[in-house]
């Protein structure tokens, strides 16, 4: 294993040299004057700075290091506003890293994304605001494509986005997009992520482009229209249409290689207005809602921090129609080649470790070659080479004569570009975790695991999934995660494809380690909707009992079990370590302080409006829609597992969360 770690920080070494000697700078970071706050930062040995830039490389959800030469220790963090509360501006000098794509930050891009090539992944950072789809939502080498349907849609958590796009600042959005003439449909709406209150949306209606502002500051909304800049037609076309606001107002439209003067249509008054609603973004429609849907795709959407030029979205656009770059330097196909060649050792050590080929089996499965990107390879051994490389692939397919090269995945929505046939096709026979994943997830089969004071909101079983985003009232510290009784605290992730994982006919177990007043009516976990109210299960404690609440769309009916009285009511604060076990239609037992208690059936009845979108998102710390229900302490661990976990596995999952 300290072979096979050497070698990978060889690699990246190697690579970062080549990309200095490329790009005429540093590693890929600058120097910023940040401070670690080495109470709450996890750290780890690090023999020069070198290795420990190399290390934040190598993690995805870093941007940020400090390596304190004296004491040989690396500091790794991010600059998202969750991520900046660990840091505080001082002499010491940071290193950050630069933007994915040049043309990021040469217009100061927060937000770029280019479906055909980047999928759902934000180029101008790849490490922040990925997007999630809607299950009628489809995303192909032409883009991302919306119809009539509330399950439509693009949406990304974006905490903070007050102190960036609201009133007093300067940006531009800008889209690119194919769809009929004369729609009335919203291409981006800045959003709460639960419930359906908006800060603004840009949207298309009548021969004019619209910017519709709710600001919190003023009780008040503004919008403004681009004028008729197009006619009105059910004829299809590809427009290129952003717009810039300038401090308290739009200023200008862009349109197809024109700017517009904005015009004001109405200002008008309006109801509370909070922070909460940046914490989201929507592409494609307004809330949800089919008939504000794009109809059509969207190839491109970004957002500036600045005001854009004419010429600047022309160069935007320009960009947009890429592809893929035209031609690669000698320097970018050695780096390519270089990061093949390491990939294929590391390969080869885990072969003749494990004693095993280098992970993938047969299957016969077919490409949907209309919608899957492709990329040229040599051979079979290198498209397999590339999957490997990327952790969001565990599928491929290799086309001999062609020369092309399809990457997969094997989730419910990476399989709709799949389908059963005669192609030989190669997929991951081992789960996809990357190397920093923690191995007690294998060992007790986690699909989920937080530590969130050493490892913040990612994911420990698998970095690369399901990363929680807070509640402006959640703060995370070394301690874990604190909530409060305010709609505004709790932790979110999305889940999609769950109705597969924690459904009815499935094995699962939940931990929790908490701390919080042994009085409290307080939930720990609900699975939801990621808009609306609507629950599929929820975990909770109450009056000296942990319940278990189902609600399964498969019997119309919800089922409530309970734990027995296992401890005393108080409103003292105590430490607890608390789960559940559910065996395919029926809680099993529940887990408190190192013991098991059988689970009762407490009561089940009928319920309407039951379906799998219940099972989108994940809830911790409260449940939706009632601020009454928080867990009014913190939280330091959560874990979900695919199977029942006994009576000593709760106990060694409960001290690896102990552990600093």
């Amino acid at each position: 294993m300290e072979l096979k770690r050497q070698l990978l920080f060889c690699c990246i070494s190697l690579l970062q040299l080549l990309h200095c000697r490329s790009e005429h700078s540093s590693i890929g970071f600058a120097t910023v004057a940040l401070c670690p706050d080495v109470s709450a930062l996890p750290s780890r040995p690090a023999k020069s700075k070198m290795l420990c830039g190399t290390a934040c490389s190598a993690d995805m959800d870093c941007d940020l290091f400090h390596f304190t030469r004296t004491t040989g220790l690396c500091y790794l963090g991010n600059s998202t506003c969750e991520g900046l509360r660990l840091w505080t501006n001082g002499p010491l000098r940071q290193r950050v890293r630069a933007s994915a794509e040049p043309i990021a930050e040469q217009l100061s891009l927060k937000m770029l994304y280019r479906f055909g090539t980047h999928g759902l992944e934000n180029a101008a950072d790849p490490s922040k605001y990925r997007l999630w789809s809607g299950s009628a939502t489809t995303i192909n080498a032409q883009g991302a494509h919306f119809v009539e349907d509330s399950n439509s849609f693009l949406m990304a958590a974006t905490p903070c986005f007050e102190g960036f796009f609201n009133v007093g600042h300067k940006f531009s959005i800008f889209v690119r997009a194919k769809h009929p003439m004369n729609i009335d449909g919203t291409y981006m709406t800045m959003r709460e992520c639960v419930g359906n209150k908006v800060s603004q949306d840009f949207y298309t209606y009548d021969r004019n482009f619209w910017h519709d502002m709710y600001w919190p500051p003023q009780p008040k909304y503004v919008l403004t229209k681009s004028g008729n800049v197009f006619t009105r037609s059910s004829s299809v076309a590809l427009v290129s249409s952003g717009m810039t606001y300038d401090t308290n107002g739009a200023a200008h439209y862009f349109f197809n290689g024109s700017m517009h003067p904005a015009m004001m249509a109405s200002p008008d008054s309006s109801g509370t207005l909070t922070n909460s609603r940046f914490q989201c973004i929507e592409l494609g429609g307004y809330l949800k809602t089919p008939r504000y849907s794009v109809r059509g795709s969207m190839s491109c959407f970004a957002m500036s921090t600045r005001l854009l030029t004419q010429a600047e979205f022309v160069q935007l656009d320009n960009w947009c129609k890429q592809p893929e770059p035209h031609n690669f330097s000698d320097v970018m196909e050695l780096k390519r080649q270089l990061l093949f060649c390491c990939i294929s050792l590391l390969q080869l050590l885990h072969c003749r470790s494990e004693h095993s080929s280098i992970g993938f089996a047969t299957v016969a499965l077919c490409p949907d070659i209309s919608a899957l990107p492709s990329r040229h390879a040599k051979s079979k051994m290198l498209c397999g080479t590339a999957c490997s490389a990327n952790m969001d692939c565990d599928l491929f397919h290799f086309t001999r004569t062609t020369g092309l090269c399809y990457l997969g995945n094997s989730t419910c929505e990476g399989l709709r570009l799949w389908t059963n046939g005669p192609c030989v096709s190669y997929k991951s026979v081992r789960p996809r975790v990357r190397a920093s994943a923690e191995p007690i997830a294998e060992q007790l089969s986690l699909k989920m695991l937080y530590r969130f004071g050493t490892h913040g909101l990612e994911n420990a079983a698998d970095p690369s999934k399901y990363r929680l985003w807070s509640g402006s009232a959640t703060t995370i510290d070394a301690q874990g995660a604190h909530f409060v009784t305010k709609l505004t605290s709790y932790l979110m992730a999305a889940t999609p494809c769950f109705e597969s994982v924690v459904n009815k006919g499935n094995k699962f177990s939940f931990f929790v380690r908490a701390k919080h007043p042994m009085d409290i009516d307080g939930t720990y976990v609900a699975f939801r909707q990621c808009s609306g109210n609507n629950v599929a299960h929820d975990f909770y404690t109450y009056n000296r009992n942990y319940w278990h609440q189902v609600f399964w769309p498969a019997d119309g009916k919800y089922y409530l079990s309970k734990s027995g009285n296992v401890f005393s009511k108080s409103s003292s604060v105590a430490l607890v370590s608390t789960g559940l076990t559910y065996d395919a239609d029926r809680n099993v037992n529940f887990f408190f302080n190192g013991s098991m208690y059988s689970a009762t059936l407490d009561s089940s009845k009928s319920a309407s409006n039951l379906n799998d979108a219940n099972f989108q998102c994940m809830q911790l710390g409260g449940f939706p829609g009632d601020a009454q229900y928080s867990v009014q302490g913190s939280m330091s661990c959560f874990a979900l597992s695919t199977r029942l976990l006994t009576q000593a596995e709760f106990v060694q999952l409960d001290n690896w969360c102990k552990q600093v």
